[in-house]
C-alpha cells in the first residue's frame, strides 16, 4: 500500500506543468474557471482540491487529468474508462444515441464514440473545424454518407473517412437500429 509520502504532490506538478507552458496563475484562471487564490492555494499545497476542480484544471493546462496527480515513478499511461463512466448524448429527438468512448481531455483533438440510430434517425452535422477529420465504421445495419455532393451507402463491416470540415450528414437506412462507431480528428 501506498504511504502518504508517497503521494503524488498536486500543487508542484500543476506549478511545474504551468510554468513549463509559460502560464501565468491569471490565464490559468481563466482557462479553467477556477480562481487564482484557489489555484494558489493549491499549487503551495494548503488545500485539496476536488477531482471536478483538479479536471478543470487539467483542462486549462491542456494535459491529461493523469499528468496532473502522477507520484514520481508512475508515468505510464493507463487510463480506463468503464461503460457507466461514458457520457451519453442524444441528437435527433434521442433517434442518435452517442456514447463518448474517449477521455474528455483529448475533446477538440481525438473524439471517439459509439453510435446507436434508430430506424429514421439522421446526424446532420455544421462543418467542424478546419481540417477536421472523421472516420466511421458500420457494426451492424446500413446508413448513407452525405459530405457536399458525395454519398455513400454502407453496410454492416463498412467504413469511410471525409472530411469533416463540410457540412455531413450521417442517415439511418435500416429497417431497424445501425450501430457505428465514430472518430472525430481534429488537426492540430
Amino acid at each position: 500500500m501506498r504511504k502518504k509520502s508517497d503521494m503524488p504532490k498536486l500543487g508542484g506538478n500543476i506549478s511545474t506543468i504551468r510554468k513549463h507552458k509559460n502560464i501565468s496563475l491569471e490565464e490559468l484562471s481563466k482557462r479553467s474557471g477556477v480562481s487564482k487564490g484557489m489555484l494558489s492555494q493549491i499549487e503551495q499545497e494548503k488545500v485539496n482540491p476536488t477531482v471536478a476542480v483538479v479536471w478543470k484544471i487539467a483542462y486549462g493546462l491542456d494535459v491529461p487529468f493523469q499528468e496532473l496527480v502522477v507520484a514520481p515513478g508512475d508515468e505510464t499511461l493507463f487510463n480506463p474508462l468503464h461503460k457507466n463512466d461514458s457520457v451519453i448524448l442524444e441528437r435527433d429527438e434521442g433517434r442518435c444515441v452517442f456514447r463518448i468512448l474517449s477521455p474528455m481531455y483529448l475533446a477538440e483533438k481525438l473524439e471517439i464514440y459509439s453510435l446507436k440510430m434508430e430506424k429514421g434517425g439522421v446526424l446532420a452535422s455544421e462543418a467542424h473545424y478546419t481540417g477536421s477529420e472523421e472516420f466511421v465504421t458500420v457494426l451492424d445495419g446500413k446508413v448513407s454518407v452525405e459530405v457536399k455532393s458525395n454519398k455513400a451507402i454502407l453496410e454492416a463491416g463498412g467504413s469511410i473517412h471525409y472530411q469533416a470540415d463540410l457540412k455531413h450528414t450521417i442517415q439511418n437506412l435500416a429497417d431497424g437500429e445501425s450501430n457505428l462507431y465514430m472518430i472525430v480528428r481534429y488537426k492540430c
